[in-house]
């Protein structure tokens, strides 16, 4: 398995129905509560005062991690940035 750091800035619209934001958040915070309970989300941080999240994903490999990440409710409205972490050297 292989850790991934993701750099995500969620970028919904701002004229977006109140009621659709909601439900896109809500369904989006049960899928990333799914991850972790399944070991693939293994930390997460939000950015104070911006839609900004810090995550590190494991993964069999790169296209595990996107089928990951497309699985978001949010997706379509995420730029992600993503770095392979390696193990450190002993």
């Amino acid at each position: 398995m292989a850790q991934f750091h993701c750099r995500i800035r969620i970028g919904l619209p701002p004229g977006m129905d109140p009621e659709v934001r909601a439900d896109y958040l809500e369904r989006d915070r049960l899928h990333l509560a799914g991850l972790r309970e399944n070991g693939a989300l293994v930390h997460d941080w939000r950015a104070a005062g911006e839609q900004l999240e810090f995550l590190v994903l494991e993964s069999a490999d790169s296209g595990e991690l996107h089928e990951l990440l497309a699985g978001r409710p949010l997706f379509p409205f995420l730029r992600v940035e993503v770095t392979a972490l390696r193990s450190p050297v002993l």
